[in-house]
């Protein structure tokens, strides 16, 4: 995946501005669609925020909004959509330039005190106080003792701020150097936007290098759970700037929620009731009439009562929450929010009724927002189970067309629905009975256990003389080569190299790195990928490399549609630390040269071992018995922080394509090959929303066909229990 995640580029680790499309792009009549939708909805997220509407109007917690970025990124315009359609007396903006005489007296924070918002209050800052950890460190405006220093400062602070109730929500915008420079010469030859360019401009483009460390070690450092840093891809104006407003609403609904606090429903539209304005409301008695649908399959039908009109109540039934706009309910499941509960609306066929599911499968807990609708049926995007309309399971793949389904193989209880007047309703009483994953017992990449471990942070051909930041179990380090040896900062427990990589152990660690007798072996040649990252947590990495059934239905590109789908269970040899698991299959495979000679026929024998050690070391060899080639991967997995893991592959070949030691050709393509499969696994990634790998089996529901990814939580488990001494 070259210049993907993990790229080398200007002599620095890439990070996580790397991984961002500049590419995206909106029409000028999607950006104006998506923005007036946007502004409507933000309008009437502030009045009900300031107290201003609502059936009992009250202050809520107060909003800021800080806006961090390149020179030229667009932060102006940004700012400008996000606060035009509110009313000036709601919202305060401020500038930050560089601290005058009298600020520089106080420690760097005290200025911006003045400025933050109170309750019911909505504060936009240009530039912030991570204006110490950028432009004062890299021009030497603050000593390297204060601008360290000041990342504990600041999250101290903002932790503060949010435990007092704010929403905070972080901007850094970011452009690629090319369209930085186009735009430096637009306001150069525009006479009315000149005076935006300046000499310092020019300086600061000349250091943008170094001004990248600076911004990868600031969002490494202070992206956090509480206050977590938003990425926006600048290139496009119109992207960026309906990109901003959107995550400020959807900021201020997470905030909300949260907080346990009502979250307004979306503002009324032409002639719609006063009902609308408040978040839950009774049907209208025209609910009743005939035709309307009721969901699921029928089940808590039955007349319902009037509308609750002027304080008193009109044959009162039974109280139904407003889910969505019939028109919006399509085979192509979309995620919505019932009571602050997260829920899958969809249609199961195109003249159906809608249903509300469950959000998650209960094998892997997979959000089935992702899912398909086949044959009437919601088909789980990971490994293809396939629920009814009642949510049992109707198809379970790696079991085989006539396996009995477990019993527990069923969704989580949704609330049952109408349609009325348009709309999706949701019956609100059956939000109590209503249940969702137990997330008490899960690995998160921050488990300060993971410290007693070795972890990859690099390459080895990552690390120079100059310092390079690297992130683990949500700690930072700086990495640099000393006298021929890489030496870490602040200084860990023991950093060593290996297999072309630099590992890092915090604390003393339980565990030994595994042997990989090919990789220390001359007759195979290797080739790395380049290192990737996923914003899900470690252990769903792990656990995925180990698994099997998910090739059917997440790699249909790679290895197609037609992928065995029924997967036999598979023998465990614990071993220490850890596991091994040899499996012996029949493949085709047509490019053996004893095939085009007659020595051999297609269908071939293939042993495929794979070996793991905790907490996150994974190999596989693929050894091909008629043929006699071997292919080896080594797998590893860094979680840096609460929200994104590192993954390091390399692969050894031997005999492959009719050659003993592969040419550069051939192991191109295979490693071309490999990286389309890691591209697609990451596409699926991209959807979990676990927040760590559930260690309590029955937290999710394992089949016969589960027994690595049974093993492996078991081992984990052994781990944090070792930890905890």
């Amino acid at each position: 995946m070259p210049g993907g995640p993990g790229a080398v580029q200007s002599g620095r680790v890439a990070g996580r501005l790397d991984t961002l499309d500049l590419g995206l792009r909106l029409s000028r009549a999607q950006e104006a669609e998506r923005l007036t939708a946007a502004q409507t909805r933000l309008v009437w997220l502030r009045l009900s925020l300031g107290g201003q509407i609502g059936d009992e109007p009250a202050i809520g917690p107060p909003v800021c909004v800080i806006f961090e970025g390149w020179d030229a990124s667009g932060k102006g315009g940004c700012i400008k959509r996000l606060v035009a359609p509110l009313d000036p007396r709601h919202v305060r903006v401020a500038s930050f330039a560089a601290p005058t005489y009298d600020e520089k007296r106080h420690h760097f924070l005290w200025r911006f005190w003045p400025m933050l918002p109170g309750w019911g209050g909505m504060a936009v800052l240009d530039r912030s106080w991570y204006g110490r950890v950028l432009v004062e460190r890299v021009e030497g405006f603050a000593t390297e003792e204060q601008w360290r220093r000041a990342y504990d400062e600041i999250l101290e602070f903002e932790r503060t701020l949010v435990a007092e109730g704010m929403i905070l929500v972080k901007f850094w915008l970011h452009l690629s150097e090319g369209e930085q420079l186009r735009r430096f010469e637009r306001r150069r030859l525009d006479p009315l936007k000149h005076w935006k360019l300046t000499d310092e401009d020019w300086r600061n483009r000349e250091k943008r290098g170094t001004y990248e460390v600076a911004v990868e070690e600031m969002l490494d450092r202070t992206d956090t759970q509480f206050a977590p840093w938003s990425l926006v891809e600048g290139d496009s104006k119109r992207w960026a700037r309906v990109k901003v407003v959107e995550t400020v609403i959807d900021a201020i609904d997470r905030g909300l929620r949260d907080r346990g606090l009502t979250v307004p429903p979306q503002p009324p539209g032409p002639g719609e009731a006063r009902r609308h304005l408040v978040m839950v409301h009774l049907l209208p008695a025209s609910a009743a009439r005939a035709g309307d649908s009721v969901g699921r399959s029928g089940v808590g039908g039955g007349p319902m009562g009037g509308v609750r009109t002027g304080g008193a109540d009109v044959a009162t039934a039974e109280e139904w929450i407003p889910v969505a706009r019939s028109a919006e309910v399509t085979t192509t499941p979309r995620s919505v929010e019932v009571g602050g509960r997260s829920f899958v609306a969809v249609r199961l066929a195109a003249d159906g009724p809608a249903e509300l599911f469950a959000q998650h499968c209960p094998h892997r807990l997979v959000p089935l927002s992702a899912a398909t609708v086949v044959d009437g049926r919601l088909r789980c995007a990971y490994h293809g189970w396939e629920f009814g309309s009642d949510g049992s399971c109707a198809v379970l793949p790696s079991l085989g067309e006539d396996a009995k389904i477990p019993p527990r193989a069923r969704l989580a209880v949704a609330p049952r629905v109408r349609e009325a007047d348009g709309r999706l309703w949701a019956r609100a009483s059956d939000l109590a009975t209503a249940d969702g994953p137990d997330w008490t017992d899960v690995l998160t990449n921050v488990d300060p256990a993971l410290r007693r471990a070795w972890h990859p942070v690099a390459l080895s051909d990552e690390v120079g003389e100059r310092p390079v930041p690297v992130r683990l179990v949500g700690a930072g380090w700086t990495l640099h080569w000393v006298d021929g040896r890489v030496v870490a900062e602040p200084e860990p427990y023991g950093v060593t190299e290996k297999w072309g990589m630099v590992w890092l152990a915090p604390e003393e660690p339980l565990t030994e790195l595994f042997t990989a007798p090919d990789a220390e072996d001359a007759a195979y040649v290797g080739a790395w990928l380049e290192p990737a990252r996923t914003k899900t947590h470690a252990g769903f990495v792990a656990d995925n490399f180990l698994d099997v059934a998910h090739f059917p239905f997440v790699h249909i590109g790679t290895f197609g549609a037609d992928a065995d789908r029924v997967v036999p269970p598979a023998d465990v040899e614990p071993e220490p630390d850890g596991f091994r698991s040899a499996q012996e299959q029949w493949f085709d495979n047509p490019e053996d040269p004893g095939v085009a000679a007659g020595l051999r026929p297609v269908r071939q024998r293939r042993r495929a071992t794979y070996v793991y050690r905790a907490p996150f070391q994974m190999l596989l060899r693929l050894e091909e018995i008629d043929a006699g080639s071997v292919k080896t991967i080594l797998y590893f997995a860094q979680p840096e922080t609460a929200t994104s893991t590192r993954i390091y592959t390399k692969m050894l070949f031997r005999g492959i394509g009719r050659q003993e030691r592969p040419g550069p050709e051939i192991v191109a393509a295979e490693v071309a090959f490999e990286e389309r499969v890691l591209a697609e696994d990451l596409a699926l990634q991209d959807v979990v929303t676990t927040p760590g790998l559930p260690l309590e089996t029955r937290t999710e529901l394992h089949v016969k066909a589960d027994r690595l990814g049974v093993a492996l939580r078991r081992e984990l488990k052994r781990f944090l229990d070792r930890a905890a001494g």
